[in-house]
């Protein structure tokens, strides 16, 4: 049987098809006999790994975020050099009189007069 499904799949150019006399003995194919497709064989063990590829460019730029807290005061810096004197200023008003004193003592009598 197989036999005769080659004979019937191929012709030979010597057997009286024409056309190809100056090339004896050349097959061409006149047939193409396929099956039934099977079933999905296994799936194959994973390759290796690619080439990294080249980067591509840079997104947008995304919003801003919120601020954070607050960080620590830091420590209090040396104090710095003393400054000129400013200007004096205006005198104030005069204040007022004070108590009367105790009585002095007694002088000496003066000389007598003429």
């Amino acid at each position: 049987m197989i036999e005769n499904l080659i004979l019937k799949l191929f012709a030979c150019c010597n057997d009286g098809c024409g056309g190809c006399h100056s090339k004896p003995q050349q097959i061409r194919t006149v047939y193409t006999l396929t099956g039934i497709t099977g079933p999905t064989g296994p799936t194959g063990a994973t390759g290796p790994r690619g080439f990294r590829g080249a980067m591509g460019p840079t997104g947008p730029t995304g919003a801003a975020g919120e601020d954070g807290a607050d960080g620590v005061t830091g420590a209090t810096g040396p104090a710095g050099a003393t400054g000129a004197d400013g200007a004096t200023g205006p005198a104030g008003a005069t204040g007022a009189d004070g108590a009367t004193g105790p009585t002095g003592a007694t002088g000496a009598d003066g000389a007598t007069g003429p």
